[in-house]
């Protein structure tokens, strides 16, 4: 197949620009040389002979090839409790080469009931380009808890009148309460009453037992200072603790903060909580689980019980309050010998409304939410008061520990108070290097402000946690500052922002400020995980919902309790380790909003705080799928996936390099669109797009796959009647002018010079390859337009080869000879515009080739070659006679060249007509 890209020039080459500089300043000089050696090279510089104080913007579109000279054959509110106004989407299709096998299977049985029979997707198979990380295996050993604290030496009890002395066991309601000074008090029952504030002094530890009937505590908060103990390290506990907290939010909370204990526990001590272990605490379906069903196929082992709850993750497109399908269901049975392929089948004692995917190219998550030891605001007053439940404001939950805090099997549920600094669910507040410090296997749901966040901490351990139904940043780096903690196999599902959520399809965005009503501006791009400093190591962590799953925004300087540090600036430190993640369900409000979102803007302005969603390092083996793609820019990307998506990656600043890319644009699977979302928001469904504006990017050893818009306009690489996508079920379509690779051409500020590269693209079963997006008139930007193709893989050519601008105001600039190949998928017309008003991008020159071919006096089939505007950049092929240039109103009285990027062994002859009898000063 000799056909290439859209209005663009392909050019066999065998050498590549290096670059050197040079500056002449020209009164009288007929020509100008740069030396090297004979042949055409790309080279790119700059001239400047006029102010381009009338430069105009515009944008630009049309791809030639040029064939090699031996063609080869080509190688083709927050929370709610259930869905709302979700609607069940139509039954899932199940993709002809998808190992689950089809939905309607006979069904196997164990003593628990039937189950759908395989194929299964394993943990081994659950991804097909990279490999996610799995928590290392634990050995549940049934073996006696030992070291317990609540049957150490010295022990007191609660309910032992000895221990209060005269003024007796407290057993009033909304008493506060002390702890004797000194004493290891037991609290081996439930209280009965609900107290006041608990204060443990420093030097006295308040140990809650085990009891098989439960232990129940409600206080209106608790302020630590010596040790609050909940079993320990070897002494998880298998018995139910739960600790209620109350009390009723002020109207004034924001600008009158209550005190640190109100409705949460405060610690400046020692904070110690270990409920039993459960491993795996969330796994990925290895079955799809159809609507209708109360089984569920998972990849791992677990040990989950019957009566816990658990959440079934949405795979739909769109996750939102007032639109999604989360789903919590409780256990019935747990079979533990399951067939070949699948590590646990789980029976719910009533069956799923929507269906969750499970397939060869995704599976959703499943999440243990129930543990032992619970820590809950009150039902009573925790729930939602305000008038409109989507903002997430004037909430109330509980805030959780500030210091030493070693937390595991703990279930936190109904925290968090929206709006209040430093009230979430958990809390590293300020400690510094703290190694000791983790929270594990832990589970928070149903939290009005966060998940976890580490403020000013290093050193510590937020492993195997699961999240859902989240109100702000979830696992958040709250100054940007902390560095060196690891965040690993986490879970974070169904998250919601607070305030009015940034949307639209331009590269900006509303900026926003902070108030009463939006303490953090960023939480209104809320997301899984917050990271605004990249000096940590994020491993294998999962993330569903939220305006982004993982949000890195740039702080040019540290913020809260570290502004002013003028040493330290989080946007300039280095990466760690950003391994092994996986997103879906999101991106959906912002068409540049990605999975992994790295842009953004969090500063003072004044004594406040701004945030600029908009736009203004090395992560490997991640993965998105059911989202509208991924945002990046100055990375490596090592490894990753993306499947059912808008567009696969975006990036809009240089430096990007990507190796590795797997992008299915279309699984067959349904997205779970909301009714009526395509006909307003179309989820394109296609691979990677160019920009034009002094970026430089790189993509090899990638595949596209099911890309491409099929359309008999577009067959020119394949003509298999299921190419690609269409949009005959809106259900799983894609947009029509979805295509693997678009460009932006859109202005008349930049010429692209050399700025992207491919090699070893591989197109499977695709549709159309090429595209651009804007149509309307020429600009610089579109006329320069160019992409070296290194072996020739995505020109179809299979050599190296220049794919460039084909513009008609170009092509002759490009078309340096006759082996030049027309590539019909991309007709490039562009888009001028000076403030938004369409405008020509009128020439003040010309630049051509020098020699017969070029010249439009002997040559009628030629023009006078590429326009030059107020832009001085000019990229193309070197070697031959050189180029030309002739300005509309004569030769420059005074010429800076700069910038040139030009091989040192070749040459560039530029040469400008004088009157005769000019003179020159160099």
């Amino acid at each position: 197949m000799k056909v290439v890209t859209a209005s663009f020039l392909l050019f066999t080459f065998a050498a590549f620009l290096v670059g050197t500089h040079g500056k002449y300043d020209n009164e009288s000089h007929k020509l100008i040389l740069i030396r090297g050696r004979r042949g055409f090279r790309h080279r790119t510089g700059s001239w400047l002979a006029a102010s381009p104080a009338n430069q105009r913007r515009c944008g630009a579109k049309n791809l030639y090839t040029r064939r090699p000279v031996h063609p080869k054959t080509s190688t083709p509110g927050c929370p709610v409790d259930s869905p709302t106004s979700a609607p069940t989407p139509p039954p899932i299709e199940t993709a002809t080469n998808s190992p689950e096998g089809s939905p309607t299977a006979a069904l196997q049985e164990t003593d628990y009931g039937p189950y759908p029979a395989g194929p299964y997707i394993s943990v081994q198979q659950n991804s097909e380009r990279i490999t996610l990380p799995e928590p290392a295996t634990v050995l549940l050993s049934i073996a006696s808890n030992t070291a317990c604290p609540h049957t150490g030496a010295d022990i007191v009890y609660w309910d032992d009148a000895s221990t209060w002395g005269a003024s007796g066991i407290p057993d009033t309601a909304n008493q506060d309460v002390a702890v004797p000074s000194g004493s290891r008090v037991v609290i081996r029952s439930t209280i009965p009453v609900v107290l006041g504030v608990v204060t443990v002094p420093a030097g006295s530890n308040l140990i809650i037992g085990s009891d098989v009937n439960g232990i129940d505590i409600h206080v209106a908060g608790m302020e630590v200072a010596g040790r609050l103990l909940v079993g320990s390290e070897t002494c998880r506990l298998a018995n139910p603790v739960t600790i209620t907290l109350h009390g009723s939010r002020p109207r004034d909370a924001v600008t009158n903060v209550p005190s640190d204990s109100y409705k949460g526990i405060h610690v400046t001590g020692v904070l110690s909580l270990h409920g039993k272990r459960y491993f795996h605490t969330w796994s990925r379906l290895a079955k799809t689980a159809e609507a209708g069903l109360s089984v569920l196929m998972l990849q791992n082992p677990v040990n989950w019980e019957a009566g816990q709850e658990v959440v079934i993750v949405t795979s739909a497109i769109k996750d939102s309050i007032e639109y999604h399908q989360n789903e919590v269901r409780t256990v019935r049975a747990v079979h533990t010998s399951p067939p070949s392929g699948v590590g646990a089948i789980v029976y719910l004692t009533e069956p799923v409304d929507y269906s969750h995917i499970a397939n060869s190219n995704y599976q959703v998550e499943v999440g243990l939410l129930t543990r032992t030891v619970k820590v809950q605001g009150s039902e009573s007053d925790s729930e939602p008061t305000d008038p409109n439940p989507l903002s997430c404001t004037h909430l109330l939950g509980s805030p959780f520990a500030e210091v030493d805090e070693d937390v595991e099997g703990v279930e936190l549920y109904c925290m968090g108070q929206t709006n209040l600094l430093g009230r979430y669910p958990i809390h590293f507040h300020m400690l510094g290097d703290f190694p000791d410090c983790y929270v594990k296997d832990s589970s928070i749901h149903r939290s009005y402000y966060r998940c976890v966040s580490l403020h000013g901490t290093h050193y510590t351990t937020t492993t195997e946690n699961v999240a859902y139904d989240v109100c702000g940043y979830c696992y958040y780096l709250e100054d940007g500052v902390e560095q060196f903690n690891t965040l690993s196999y986490n879970l974070a599902a169904h998250i919601h922002s607070i305030g009015p959520v940034p949307w639209g399809g331009g590269q900006t965005t509303d900026i926003f400020q902070q108030s009463t009503t939006l303490t953090l501006p960023a939480d209104v791009t809320a997301s899984g995980f917050y990271i605004t400093n990249i000096h940590n190591h994020i491993i294998g962590n999962a993330a569903s919902g939220g305006w982004a799953g993982f949000a890195f925004p740039n702080l040019a300087e540290a913020i809260g309790a570290h502004q002013g540090n003028e040493a330290f600036r989080p946007a300039t430190v280095t990466g760690l380790t950003l391994d092994g993640n996986t997103v879906h369900s999101t991106g959906w409000w912002w068409n540049h909003a990605g999975a992994f979102y790295f842009g953004g803007s969090l500063y003072y302005n004044g004594d406040k705080l701004e945030y600029n969603p908009g736009r203004s390092f090395s992560f490997e083996r991640d993965d998105c799928h059911t989202c509208k793609n991924l945002w990046s820019g100055q990375m490596e990307v090592i490894g990753f996936e993306s499947h059912d998506n808008s567009l696969a990656i975006e990036a809009l600043s240089s430096g990007l390099w990507i190796n590795h890319l797997l992008a299915v644009c279309r699984t067959g699977k349904s997205l779970g669109l909301p009714e009526g979302a395509t006909n307003n928001r179309p989820l394109e469904g296609s691979g990677f797009f160019w920009y034009d504006t002094g970026q430089e990017h790189i993509i090899t050893q990638s595949t596209f796959r099911n890309c491409g818009f099929r359309s008999d306009n577009y067959n020119q690489y394949n003509s298999s009647a299921t190419r690609g996508c269409d949009d005959s079920d809106m259900s799983k379509a894609c947009y029509s002018e979805s295509s693997m690779f678009g460009f932006l051409t859109h202005s008349d500020e930049f010429t692209p010079k050399i700025m992207q590269g491919t090699r070893d693209i591989t197109f499977d079963n695709c549709g159309r390859r090429f595209k651009f997006t804007i149509n309307k008139l020429e600009t610089v930007s579109g006329q320069g337009q160019n992409w070296l193709d290194m072996d020739g893989s995505v020109s179809g050519l299979n050599d190296p080869t220049i794919i460039a601008s084909g513009l008609e105001l170009a092509k002759d600039w490009w078309g340096v000879d006759n082996q030049v190949v027309y590539e019909p998928q991309a007709p490039l017309s562009t888009y001028c515009r000076n403030d938004g008003s369409g405008l020509n991008c009128s020439p003040v020159g010309y630049m051509r080739h020098l020699g017969h071919k070029f010249s439009p006096t002997l040559n009628a089939a030629v023009n006078n070659g590429l326009p030059v505007t107020a832009n001085p950049d000019v990229v193309s092929m070197i070697g031959g006679f050189g180029w030309l240039l002739t300005l509309n109103r004569g030769a420059p009285r005074q010429l800076v060249l700069w910038d040139l990027e030009v091989d040192p062994g070749s040459v560039l002859l530029l040469s400008i007509p004088y009157p005769a009898g000019t003179t020159f000063n160099i």
